[in-house]
């Protein structure tokens, strides 16, 4: 069926895509904090944990719900990461606030800037790499996750890009087009929280 240029805009008011992207909101939203919780990371509820749990939920609940959008669509919209971007950046300089460790917010801050040129010079270079929505998500994940440890934004994007290229491999092989990037860091975002909770109690590894 050929396609036109209307074609997702009128896929988003479908009931079952929004219903589809309200559950993949919920469950990703619910993951992460839960995998924090169980993994008993912090050893009492302190404000700081508080917004911790929040914090993660939001970047869960943005990652669900773009891993959905941006399958159907192959874009990551503005109006859904602007009022995230909104919410998780005040909350992460609430939490330094709280903690009064602004070293790790400055490194939190040094590796996601390092990322982003990297990425950005790379995306110059070859335009079919990353899309303008990859690169504006990427760092707004990376800096909450910046205060676990400096380590933990790496993992997660070097994880999402390992899915990622497995994914085009596998849709290289069935003929498919680009796969898009979000679903990836969606189903990275657990898996990177984690091997956190694991190494948690590894002295060399630094953490919260």
């Amino acid at each position: 069926m050929m396609s036109t240029a209307t074609e997702p805009n009128h896929l988003t008011k479908e009931p079952a895509f929004i219903g589809l992207v309200t559950l993949s909101t919920a469950v990703s939203a619910l993951v992460s904090p839960c995998l924090l919780y169980f993994g008993q990371v912090f050893a009492e509820v302190t404000p700081s944990a508080i917004l911790t749990y929040v914090v993660v939920a939001l970047l869960g609940a943005m990652l669900g719900m773009l891993n959905v959008v941006d399958r159907a669509t192959r874009t990551i919209p503005n109006r859904i990461l602007i009022p995230f971007a909104l919410a998780i950046v005040p909350l992460v300089v609430a939490q330094t606030v709280i903690t009064g460790d602004w070293l790790k917010l400055g490194l939190a801050c040094a590796v996601t800037a390092g990322w982003f040129a990297l990425t950005l010079g790379y995306t110059l270079l070859k335009p079919s790499s990353f899309g303008g929505g990859d690169l504006k998500v990427m760092p707004l994940a990376m800096l909450p996750l910046g205060l676990f440890a400096y380590w933990v934004p790496l993992v997660w994007v070097i994880l999402s890009l390992i899915l990622a290229s497995a994914r085009s491999i596998l849709h290289r092989a069935t003929g498919d087009g680009k796969v898009p990037f979000a679903p990836s860091m969606d189903i990275a975002l657990p898996v990177t929280l984690g091997l956190f909770i694991m190494t948690s109690s590894m002295s060399f590894l630094p953490t919260l």
